[in-house]
């Protein structure tokens, strides 16, 4: 008796990748669903708020509308569990199939991550909460603040949905720039192979080789056009640009051509036609990774510079609150003087509700980005409202304690900005020496403009403008203090030598301030304000030769794990 034989059939590379486009863009239809419905939910919660307010009471109507909304929980959660469960499945088949590099992997985990936070969200105790006291029959006031409750978390939800919709795109798109290099690798090691083994193999194992390369060049073109209707714009031009570019090139028909020589048994021919598609195959290659590293580095350096913009904002936001402290205790009521510092506190809490618009588009478009900046910020708003009130209802001691509290809370965020500015800055390049030595050359440049306005002063006295010249230059000083305080914290959450060698620097900058603050600027003043500039100066050269003693070594590659920082340090202010 004679066994069966089967024959079993890998998928191919294409295949493959197909089959994770579609998977991709089944969550992605999922997520877009599941947004749909939390905005519905938010809008009929808006609208039931509304139609309480107008009448005054809540009916049999309104509540029977409530318990709808509340129920929705339930198809939420399902939604939710479906989309994890395909999340986790997708995951372990991209790890099974190494198909992607480990950035993507990790990125991927990061999404599973973030629709489990999903599926924490207090949209649920808020639903819950509803069901339970919808069992009492409560009345129009209860039911009023519930749908506000409602419509507020709805809202929050929506946003968290958002973003990693957001973030799915991205990650697409990082996919799809992966899958075509693969593709191209994977062909022209075939075709090297080919060149290689020739003598070893058939005429008719040479053929079916190049037929089948043939039709790889034609399926990665045919998904590249594909891929179009799935990834960015910016993405699809380039693609776009790049299939052109494979088409001109005849790389399929070249194939062909060599496999229909094999077929016939002209194998110099044969092998003269593998040969000019293999030196086709290199040149596309490396302009599809050239386009590739464009691609990413521009990512890369768009994040870097809104991070950047951000940190901008918020050290702004810093500096106005610094200068709300003084004096507030000591405030009148019906003064101009509290009229102008509830105008500076509005200022700043408005200031820190743009700020969150801000964190919200970054945080669509970086991988790393935790819940600890939004939780700062919500403590700085919170804190900068709770001033607001006191100073409204007279209590002027209470507000300035109040001030100083955002103060320090606003600088944690401003600290923790920093930090994930430093991973994208260690993302972009290899060291991120270079920046550091940058910014200390800029902090230079800066002292040294501060230093001329210095220069020529006359002697302070009652009266004399020059004491307001010299408040100015204070609080330009106290400036530069706090943006090399943040370098030196950034440096030392980079490893990037011991940060604590610019304490020097910060202290005689210190000594400035009180010296401008005092109304005393005498040669000593002079000397540390130059004394400054030129340590910075040194800062600055001594890191370009740790750099270059850096280039010069040989080192084994290691995983760097890096956190953002908890805190500022203490000489922030």
């Amino acid at each position: 008796i004679r066994s069966r034989v089967f024959t079993a059939r890998f998928p191919s590379l294409t295949e493959l990748f197909s089959r994770t486009g579609r998977q991709h863009a089944d969550t992605h239809e999922n997520l877009q669903s599941l947004q749909d419905l939390s905005e519905s939910l938010r809008e009929k919660a808006e609208s039931l708020r509304k139609d309480i307010l107008k009448k005054g009471k809540a009916d049999w109507s309104e509540q029977e509308a409530m318990k709808n909304l509340a129920e929705q929980q339930d198809m939420i959660k399902e939604s939710l569990k479906s989309i994890k469960e395909a999340l986790e499945k997708q995951l372990a088949e991209m790890s099974e199939q190494s198909l992607f590099s480990d950035e993507v992997l990790d990125n991927m985990a990061y999404m599973q991550e973030l629709v489990k936070d999903l599926e924490k969200s207090e949209i649920f105790r808020e639903l819950q909460k509803m069901q339970e006291r919808l069992k009492n029959n409560p009345d129009a006031e209860a039911m009023e603040r519930m749908s506000r409750d409602l419509q507020k978390e709805a809202e929050t939800f929506s946003k968290a949905l958002e973003r990693t919709i957001r973030l799915l795109e991205t990650l697409r798109d990082m996919e799809t720039l992966e899958e075509g290099e693969r593709i191209l690798e994977e062909a022209l090691r075939k075709q090297t192979d080919l060149i290689k083994e020739e003598k070893s193999r058939t005429s008719a194992e040479l053929a079916k080789t190049e037929h089948d390369l043939s039709e790889m060049i034609q399926n990665l073109q045919q998904n590249l056009s594909q891929s179009f209707e799935n990834v960015s714009e910016r993405l699809q031009e380039k693609l776009e640009n790049f299939s052109a570019l494979l088409d001109s090139s005849a790389l399929s028909r070249n194939l062909q051509e060599a496999a229909q020589a094999f077929a016939e048994n002209r194998r110099p021919e044969g092998m003269n036609k593998a040969g000019e598609s293999r030196q086709k195959m290199e040149e596309l290659l490396k302009q599809y990774q050239a386009m590739a590293s464009g691609m990413n580095q521009e990512r890369k350096e768009e994040i870097l510079q809104d991070f950047q913009q951000l940190l901008r904002r918020a050290l702004l936001i810093s500096e106005k609150q610094e200068r709300t402290l003084p004096g507030t205790k000591a405030l009148k009521n019906d003064s101009q003087a509290l009229q102008d510092r509830l105008s500076e506190q509005n200022a700043i809490l408005e200031s820190l509700n743009q700020l969150e618009t801000g964190l919200e588009h970054i945080a669509g478009k970086t991988f790393f980005m935790g819940p600890q900046p939004f939780q700062e910020l919500q403590a700085a708003r919170s804190l900068s409202a709770e001033a607001l009130n006191h100073l409204l209802e007279g209590r002027f001691y209470q507000a300035e304690q109040t001030m100083a509290q955002n103060l320090g809370q606003i600088n944690d965020l401003t600290g923790t900005i920093l930090g994930l500015m430093g991973q994208a800055q260690g993302s972009e390049s290899g060291s991120g020496m270079e920046q550091f030595m940058e910014q200390l050359q800029a902090l230079a440049d800066t002292q040294g403009a501060l230093n001329q306005d210095s220069r020529g002063m006359p002697m302070p006295g009652p009266g004399n403008a020059s004491m307001d010249l010299m408040s100015q230059l204070a609080a330009r000083q106290q400036a530069l203090r706090r943006e090399l305080g943040l370098l030196q914290q950034a440096m030392e959450q980079a490893g990037q030598g011991d940060g604590r060698n610019l304490d020097h620097i910060t202290q005689e900058m210190e000594n400035v301030i009180r010296d401008l603050r005092e109304g005393r600027y005498s040669r000593r003043t002079m000397q540390r304000q130059q004394g400054i500039q030129q340590r910075l100066l040194d800062a600055s050269r001594s890191i370009r030769k740790r750099e270059l003693s850096r280039e010069r070594e040989s080192r084994t590659g290691e995983q760097v794990f890096r956190s953002g920082p908890d805190k500022l340090p203490h000489n922030l202010g």
